[in-house]
């Protein structure tokens, strides 16, 4: 269930504030999902993170590139 701000869900608790923390591990470059997924396992869910990227890759803020397998922020 992807969670959006509102009268129960302060933002800290929300998919918006999952971008954020995947944007930030994202800065110094390309990665892997496993690893990001290691990299963020203290800090997001691993379903949280799922829709998160879902999310993002939709909106196209992050590119996936299929043949180095890894994710970057989009230019």
């Amino acid at each position: 269930m992807i969670r959006l701000p509102n009268k129960l869900y302060c933002f800290s608790e929300t998919v918006l504030a999952d971008f954020v923390t995947i944007m930030r591990s994202l800065d110094t470059a390309p990665m892997s999902v496993a690893e990001l997924h290691d990299r963020l396992e203290e800090q997001l869910a691993t379903e949280d993170m799922i829709d998160a990227l879902t999310l993002l890759l939709t909106l196209g803020t992050l590119s996936l590139d299929t043949d180095q397998g890894v994710i970057a922020r989009a230019h």
